[in-house]
C-alpha cells in the first residue's frame, strides 16, 4: 500500500480456491406411463449426490432409476427433476430438467352375462377412457375395431363347456396403449329334434302316435302335446282323441333341456280325424245254461254303447252269425246248441263301427256256462277205529273244482281224496263242488271210535325156574278181548296171566287188546325182550360134621343120608364146581371138582384132628352166572 507521502507498506495473505465442480445428467424423452428412467449423470468434481424426482421421491445414488406414474388417463403429467451435486470441499452445482410422461389410456368394457347358453349373445359395453382406437378379439376367431358397444353371439357345438377369452387393446394419440380381458364361458348348444314312428302324422282318434325323440345334448324332455297332456319321458307315446265331427290339429311342443339349463324347442303338428269309439254290453255276459230251458238260457240282449255319431255297425256273434244295422238300439240275439252238450261255451262278439273317415272295433266275450255243479260222494267206509282212514270217491256233476272239509281241521282240494281221522268221533265231511256254472255243498258223517289202548306192567322183568312164575299187571284201557303171546309157544286170552317158563332165555310179550264194537277195534303192544328167564343158581354148605371113624370113603354120599359123615353141599342150577378145603396152617388138605364128592374128614389116609377148617368154593351157574363162596367147618370126633 503507498501513501501520498509515498510510503508503502507491502501485506501478503494466502487465498486457497478449489477445484470447479459442475451438475448435470442427460437429457431425457418423453415416454408413456409408468416410464422407468435410468438416469445418466455427467456431472464432474461431484462426490455426493442428492436427486430429487418432483413426485416425493429421491436418491442419492449416482445414477438412480425411478419410475415415473402419470394417473391421468388422457393429459401428459411433467416431472422436475433436480440434480444437487457437492464435492468433498462442499462446492455445489444444481441442473434441472424437465420429464414428460404421457397418459396411459385405461383399458375397460363389460359383458352382459359371464356366461349363456349357445347360441349366446351378449352385450358387449365400451367403458375405456382416454383410447383414441380399439381392437378387439372375441375369443372365437372374431376382431373389431368399434369403439362403441355392440352385441356379438358366441357358438358352441361341442360337448363341453367352451371358455372364449375376450380381450380389448387400446391406444391413445401418444401411442400408449393398454389391454384389459375377460372370459366367458358358453355350455354346449341344445338342439331339439323329434319325428314319429313311421312318419304318422295323421289318423283316426284314438290315434296312438310313438314320438322318437333325435334331440341333440338334451336330457331332460318336456312334452306338451297341445291337448292339455304333457311327458316327461324320453321317447313317449301319446293317444290323440278327436270328439269332434271335423278334424283336429295339435301343434306338440318338444322342450330339450341339457343338464346346464339349456333349452331349445321343436314342433310338429298332429292331425286327428273324427272317428267312433266301439263299445257295447251283453246282457247278461255270463249265464248258466239250463237243459230244460235251452232258449230262455241262451238269450242275450247287445246294448250299442258306441260315441256318438253318424256310424254304421257290423256285429259278429262268435257263433259263425253276423248282422249289419246303422241303428244304436238294443237287440236281442238266442246261441244254439246241441241238447246234449252241457259244456261252458265262451263266444267272442265282435262289434265294428265306421264311417267315411274311420273305424273301431271292440271285442267281448259272452259265455254260457254248463249248468249248476250237483255235488255228491260217497266213503268207502263211513265207520272206523281211530286212525281211520278213509277214500272218498266224487260223484259231483258239471264240476271240476272241489273243496273238502273233513270235520276236524284237515281241508283237501283233491277230486278223490283220502284223509285220516286220528280222532275218535262223528266228523260231518263237506264237500264244496264248484264249476262254470256255480257251487253246490253236500254233507256227510263218519264215525270214528276210540280204540282200546294195550299197556301192561311186567311185576319182575327176571324169573328164575322152574318155581318163580312170570306176573303180568294188565292196565289197557277200553279192551273187551285180551290175548298174550308170552314168547315160548305159548298164549293166553286171561285178563292178568300167571306164566311159567320152562326154559332160560329173553322173552318179548304181546299183548293184543280189542273192542266188542262193530267194527271191532284194535290194539297191539310187544315189549322186546321183555322178561329174562334164568335157571336157579344156589348152593349152601353146612359148619360141621362127624367123619366115620371106621376109614376113608372117598367122599361119596347119600343125599338122603342123615349120618353126616361127609362134608357136602346142598345145590341147584352149578354147572361146574370146585371145593377146595385148608387146615389152620393154611395147608391144602383136599379138593374136588366133582359136586358128588365132598370130604369124609381123611387126609392122606388118616382123619384129620378135631378142629376148624376153612373151606372155599368157585362155580359157574347154567344160566352163566359165577358163584365164589368161603367159609369154616368144624370137624368133631
Amino acid at each position: 500500500v503507498e501513501n501520498e507521502y509515498d510510503c508503502t507498506h507491502t501485506y501478503n495473505h494466502e487465498i486457497t480456491v478449489y477445484p470447479d465442480i459442475t451438475a448435470g445428467f442427460s437429457p431425457v424423452e418423453e415416454d408413456c406411463s409408468p416410464y422407468i428412467v435410468n438416469f445418466e449423470n455427467i456431472s464432474t468434481g461431484a462426490d455426493y449426490y442428492f436427486w430429487d424426482f418432483d413426485d416425493g421421491g429421491t436418491s442419492q445414488n449416482e445414477e438412480p432409476v425411478h419410475t415415473f406414474f402419470n394417473h391421468d388417463y388422457e393429459n401428459q403429467d411433467f416431472f422436475d427433476v433436480s440434480l444437487v451435486v457437492v464435492s468433498e470441499f462442499g462446492c455445489t452445482d444444481s441442473h434441472t430438467e424437465t420429464i414428460t410422461v404421457n397418459p396411459l389410456p385405461l383399458a375397460a368394457f363389460d359383458i352382459q352375462n359371464a356366461s349363456g347358453c349357445s347360441p349366446f349373445e351378449a352385450l358387449v359395453e365400451n367403458f375405456s377412457i382416454g383410447g383414441l382406437s380399439y381392437y378387439w378379439n372375441l375369443g372365437d376367431g372374431s376382431e373389431y375395431d368399434e369403439e362403441d358397444s355392440f352385441y356379438h353371439t358366441w357358438h358352441n357345438t361341442t360337448l363341453e363347456v367352451e371358455s372364449f377369452r375376450v380381450s380389448l387393446d387400446v391406444t391413445n394419440q401418444y401411442g400408449c396403449t393398454d389391454n384389459t380381458s375377460q372370459n366367458i364361458n358358453v355350455y354346449p348348444e341344445v338342439t331339439a329334434d323329434f319325428t314319429t314312428e313311421d312318419d304318422i302324422v295323421e289318423g283316426c282318434s284314438r290315434l296312438p302316435i310313438q314320438f322318437i325323440n333325435n334331440s341333440i345334448l338334451g336330457v331332460y324332455m318336456f312334452w306338451d302335446f297341445g291337448d292339455g297332456s304333457t311327458s316327461t319321458s324320453q321317447n313317449p307315446l301319446h293317444l290323440f282323441s278327436n270328439e269332434s265331427e271335423e278334424p283336429v290339429d295339435y301343434e306338440v311342443v318338444l322342450t330339450a333341456t341339457s343338464i346346464y339349463e339349456c333349452t331349445d324347442e321343436a314342433t310338429l303338428d298332429i292331425t286327428v280325424l273324427p272317428s267312433p269309439v266301439s263299445d257295447f254290453r251283453p246282457v247278461p255276459q255270463t249265464q248258466v245254461f239250463d237243459p230244460d230251458n235251452p232258449v230262455e238260457s241262451q238269450t242275450v240282449m247287445f246294448e250299442n254303447l258306441t260315441s256318438q255319431g253318424e256310424f254304421s255297425y257290423n256285429w259278429d256273434f262268435g257263433d259263425g252269425n253276423t248282422f249289419h244295422t246303422d241303428s244304436r238300439e238294443p237287440f236281442n240275439y238266442t246261441y244254439e246248441r246241441d241238447p246234449q252238450d252241457v259244456s261252458t261255451i265262451i263266444y267272442t262278439v265282435e262289434l265294428e263301427a265306421y264311417n267315411d273317415f274311420c273305424y273301431d272295433q271292440i271285442t267281448k266275450f259272452v259265455t254260457i256256462t254248463s249248468p249248476k255243479p250237483l255235488a255228491d260222494f260217497s266213503p268207502a267206509e263211513s265207520e272206523g277205529c281211530a286212525p281211520f282212514t278213509v277214500q272218498f270217491i266224487n260223484h259231483s256233476q258239471y264240476s271240476y273244482q272241489y273243496f273238502w272239509d273233513f270235520g276236524d281241521g284237515a281241508m283237501s282240494i283233491a277230486e278223490h281224496p283220502i284223509h285220516t281221522f286220528t280222532d275218535h268221533g262223528e266228523f260231518e265231511v263237506k264237500l264244496v263242488a264248484t264249476g262254470d256254472g256255480g257251487s253246490d255243498i253236500t254233507y256227510q258223517t263218519i264215525y270214528v271210535y276210540e280204540p282200546p289202548t294195550a299197556l301192561f306192567e311186567i311185576a319182575s322183568p327176571y324169573v328164575r325156574i322152574p318155581d318163580e312164575p312170570l306176573r303180568l299187571i294188565n292196565k289197557s284201557v277200553l279192551a273187551d278181548f285180551y290175548y298174550w303171546d308170552f314168547g315160548d309157544n305159548n298164549t293166553s286170552e286171561e285178563f292178568e296171566p300167571v306164566h311159567y317158563y320152562e326154559e332160560p332165555g329173553l322173552y318179548s310179550i304181546m299183548l293184543a287188546v280189542s273192542t266188542d264194537t262193530e267194527p271191532v277195534c284194535h290194539d297191539t303192544l310187544i315189549v322186546e325182550n321183555a322178561v329174562r328167564v334164568d335157571e336157579i343158581c344156589r348152593i349152601y354148605f353146612p359148619n360141621a360134621f362127624t367123619p366115620s371113624t371106621t376109614g376113608p370113603s372117598g367122599g361119596y354120599y347119600d343125599a338122603d343120608d342123615t349120618t353126616n359123615e361127609v362134608f357136602f353141599p346142598i345145590y341147584e342150577g352149578i354147572e361146574t364146581y370146585e371145593l377146595v378145603i385148608y387146615n389152620r396152617w393154611g395147608e391144602l388138605i383136599f379138593r374136588s371138582t366133582n359136586p358128588l364128592v365132598g370130604w369124609d374128614g381123611y387126609h392122606r389116609g388118616r382123619l384129620s384132628p378135631q378142629g376148624v377148617y376153612v373151606w372155599k368154593f368157585n362155580g359157574l351157574c347154567t344160566n352163566g352166572n359165577s358163584v365164589t363162596k368161603s367159609g369154616t367147618v368144624t370137624l368133631l370126633r
